[in-house]
């Protein structure tokens, strides 16, 4: 892609990869509050996906991944949600099984729960964070939508 063209590409101002084109699921009203509240200004969803019974959800902004768990899986308040910064996330992967995928972060972690970057934090455990089940095709496209942010951050950064 020629500069200028890279300049007109909407992803590229947003500091994705180029030509990227946003994989948006639709999410629940509650869920979407409760994003809404976490979100810095000009911070625009560009990833979602949730599984069959709204109860897991990755959602990706243009700076962070989100994991979201509500229901039975969540905390008191009926949500637990873990941001990532984009360099917190040390490895992602997409485990396939019959019917469904499984998205998975790996992160350093003090304590277990805070993700953490920097130099000092590969002394620390590797932790994981485990979505799962997604249907097969949403999952992967949403999976390689987010590997592919992931990886073009990574690589501006170095």
């Amino acid at each position: 892609m020629s500069q200028d063209a890279a300049s007109n590409d909407p992803a590229v101002r947003w500091g994705l990869p180029p030509g990227f084109l946003p994989v948006v699921s639709p999410l629940p009203d509650e869920v979407k509050d409760v994003l809404r509240g976490m979100l810095r200004p000009n911070e625009p969803i560009i990833a979602s996906l949730g599984n069959e019974g709204d109860t897991i959800f990755i959602v990706a902004s243009t700076q962070r991944v989100f994991s979201v768990r509500r229901g039975a899986t969540a905390g008191v308040t009926g949500f637990t949600i873990r941001p990532y910064e984009w360099n917190e996330i040390v490895d992602m992967k997409m485990q396939t099984a019959s019917l469904n995928v499984r998205i998975v972060l790996s992160y350093h972690s003090r304590d277990g729960r805070t993700p953490e970057s920097g130099p000092r934090t590969k002394q620390w455990k590797l932790h994981t964070d485990s979505l799962a089940p997604f249907e097969t095709a949403r999952g992967s496209q949403v999976y390689e939508a987010i590997q592919s942010i992931w990886i073009h951050k990574m690589h501006d950064e170095s």
